[in-house]
C-alpha cells in the first residue's frame, strides 16, 4: 500500500481525488503532492488500474425503477416545480418602467450656461449640479 513517507489521510486523498470526489483546491493539491511523492504515486497508478480492472471485467448494475421514488419518499421528495415565468408579471414590470421613463424630466442646464432659469426637478439638484461643466472664460 503506501509506505511511510505517506500518512493514511495522504492515501485517502489520493482515493477521493480519482474517484473525483475533491473540490478544485484539494484536488490541485493532492495532484502536486502525488507528483513529488513517489509513494502517493504508486498509490494512484495502483487504483487507477483497479478501477480500469473493475470496469472491465464486472457488468454495470442498473438501479430499480422505483430507487429514486423510495429515495424521494425518505428524504420529504427532491424535486420541486419549476417556476414558470409569468407573462402577466412582464408585462406589469415595463409597463411600470415605462411610466417611470415617461415621468422623469431631462436635467436642465444651469441658468449660468444660458439655460432657462426655472429649477431642477425635486431630487435631481444634487445630480443637476454633478453634470454642469464650468467652460474656461
Amino acid at each position: 500500500m503506501a509506505d511511510s513517507t505517506s500518512d493514511d489521510n495522504s492515501v485517502l486523498l489520493v482515493h477521493a481525488y480519482l474517484d473525483g470526489e475533491l473540490d478544485a483546491a484539494n484536488a490541485l493539491e493532492i495532484a502536486q503532492r502525488m507528483s513529488t511523492d513517489p509513494a502517493l504515486a504508486a498509490e494512484g497508478e495502483r487504483v487507477k488500474a483497479l478501477q480500469q480492472l473493475i470496469h472491465e471485467r464486472l457488468p454495470r448494475e442498473v438501479a430499480p425503477p422505483d430507487l429514486r421514488a423510495r429515495i424521494e419518499a425518505s428524504v420529504g421528495g427532491l424535486s420541486r416545480p419549476r417556476a414558470q415565468p409569468s407573462w402577466r408579471a412582464l408585462a406589469a414590470s415595463i409597463a411600470v418602467c415605462t411610466e417611470n421613463l415617461i415621468r422623469i424630466e431631462p436635467v436642465r442646464e444651469s441658468p449660468q450656461a444660458g439655460g432657462d432659469d426655472r429649477a431642477d426637478p425635486p431630487g435631481l439638484e444634487p445630480v443637476g449640479r454633478t453634470l454642469q461643466v464650468e467652460e474656461p472664460a
